[in-house]
């Protein structure tokens, strides 16, 4: 395995990006070059190796230039040659360095999978902007005039533009959008497994690094050891079905009616019927909030409809943790119940100012995820698509753009997975599904699947760590416990279902929401 610093690229690198092509001097194809990396703060310093592993941009057309993918590995303490866990980020497009090692969500999971022993890899997605040197994929996209709302067919004019004009103007830099598919993605995995000299692997992945995870496992059983997942999303799964959506909505419309706090803002229908109210207000007539402009401190019109709030539905609070999503999404429901429209505007106006759209990586490795007919048939079908949105029209209204190849519907099969698994679900996700999992479940043939009921962030791992410590015992053993050992059960300690605290949620007191944004976008504290 060629190893050389990557110190001694910087100069070779820095004027041509990790990008080279076959005309060049490149490094072969499966070379490594690594740094050290000493990682301090709040917390036990950690030494880390970072790297590049390079690699074809496209293993199917020959003579492709070589690209690379970036890498942190923290070395275990157990001697010998255990399988070493593979820590796969989500996205697709989800990029970990060595920063996030500090402290945070990361750190916090990094410091549980190294109670291990073992090896831990976390190997970053091909194409990622934030990866040192890396180009910044992103789809442009013209800004949109405030005062007027939203519409499905203005909609998906905008993304067909951005994605042509993307794959155009970065064709023409010299890339191959083809090779940024789910196939290249995962065979990333298997060379650096490969270069390490490992065996086996253990796969480690939550959202799409769950997907990912799937994807590796369907395509190469033979060096898994065992998984452990979150956020759960088989092969066939990339698109959200609607009514498992509204399933999600419903259940934290349960929850929030069981809180003191809101129970004398929430209307009879609870807070499911809020949605569906805003919503109906919203066709029949387009609200004009006026809100400030932190940049300016003018006013602004911003013209708000239907599809406005259903783009803003799930995750108002994109950029926050996910449990922060959580315990404020009643009140940026109510909110808007009780007719403040001022936060949802000030979301609009920001995502209609924009000139970039962020995602690049993302299309193009879920369309070539993309999905079976008969799936699609059914979600299509689904009438809670009146209060979600269209299935995915994100998806839908550029696959037939982008290059990457679809990988069919055999690879999107379910299929049985024989070494073990633990899936860790929270049952009122808005990205994933708590169904996904249950259909995830069926072809575990020596697996558990642990429902986190009122596990409402999508890494309900980290509620697990805060609210259960028995059950991180348990992963933990999982983890750690050799399979030539047979241990007698190696899932001893994980229950089916753990039941967590109820949501801290949000009251309808003190500064509204829009209050704080314009407080944190002029500096302030929010």
């Amino acid at each position: 395995m060629p190893r050389v610093r990557l110190a001694c690229l910087v100069v070779a690198l820095c004027c041509s990006s990790v990008f080279v092509t076959a005309q060049q001097q490149a490094p072969a194809p499966g070379s490594v070059y690594t740094i050290p990396v000493a990682i301090s703060g709040p917390n036990p310093a950690l030494a880390v190796e970072e790297g590049l592993l390079f690699v074809p941009e496209n293993r199917v057309k020959p003579g492709s230039r070589i690209i690379s993918v970036h890498f942190l590995r923290l070395r275990g303490t157990s001697p010998g040659t255990r399988p070493p866990i593979f820590l796969l980020p989500g996205g697709p497009g989800g990029f970990w360095g060595r920063e996030g090692l500090v402290a945070g969500p990361l750190r916090i999971e990094v410091d549980f999978l190294r109670e291990s022993g073992r090896d831990v890899v976390i190997v970053n997605q091909r194409g990622n902007p934030a990866a040192p040197f890396a180009a910044d994929m992103r789809w442009q996209v013209a800004p949109r005039k405030l005062d007027e709302a939203s519409t499905d067919a203005a909609y998906r004019a905008l993304i067909r533009d951005s994605v042509k004009e993307g794959l155009e103007t970065w064709t023409k830099r010299g890339f191959d959008p083809s090779g940024y598919d789910i196939l290249n993605t995962t065979d990333d995995v298997n060379d650096l497994r490969q270069a390490f000299g490992y065996q086996k692997i253990i796969l480690r992945g939550g959202s799409f690094g769950s997907q990912w995870s799937f994807a590796f496992l369907k395509r190469y059983p033979q060096f898994v050891d065992r998984a452990l997942m979150h956020g759960i999303e088989p092969l066939d799964y990339g698109y959200d079905s609607p009514a498992w959506l509204w399933a999600a909505i419903e259940r934290v419309s349960k929850l929030a009616s069981q809180d003191a706090k809101l129970q004398k803002d929430l209307p009879a229908e609870g807070l499911s019927g809020a949605v569906k109210a805003v919503l109906a207000r919203l066709e029949a007539a387009p609200q004009r909030v006026t809100i400030t402009d932190p940049r300016t401190n003018k006013d602004v019109v911003v013209t708000l409809g239907r599809l406005d709030f259903i783009q803003g539905l799930l995750y108002p609070f994109a950029t926050s943790p996910f449990t922060e999503n959580l315990v404020k999404w009643p009140r940026f429901v109510l909110e808007m119940f009780k007719g403040d429209y001022r936060f949802l505007a000030a979301l609009r106006s920001e995502d209609r100012t924009a000139t970039t759209l962020a995602g690049m990586l993302g299309l193009l490795i879920d369309n070539s995820l993309g999905i079976t007919k008969g799936r699609e048939a059914k979600l299509l079908a689904e009438p809670e698509q009146q209060w979600v949105g269209k299935v995915h029209p994100w998806y839908r209204d550029t696959r037939d753009l982008t290059t990457t190849p679809d990988v069919g519907d055999e690879f999107r099969a379910d299929f049985d997975i024989q070494v073990p698994v633990v899936l860790l679900q929270g049952d009122v996700d808005f990205s994933t599904p708590f169904e996904n999992a249950l259909h995830a479940k069926r072809f575990l043939r020596n697996g558990r699947l642990v429902v986190v009921e009122g596990g409402g962030t999508h890494s309900v791992q980290q509620e697990i760590f805060k609210f259960a410590p028995e059950v991180k015992t348990a992963l933990q053993r999982f983890l750690i416990v050799d399979l030539d050992a047979m241990p007698a059960d190696l899932f001893a300690g994980l229950p089916e279902r753990v039941k967590l605290p109820p949501p801290a949620f949000e009251a309808l007191e003190g500064p509204s929401l829009y209050e704080r944004w314009l407080a944190s976008r002029r500096g302030g504290s929010r």
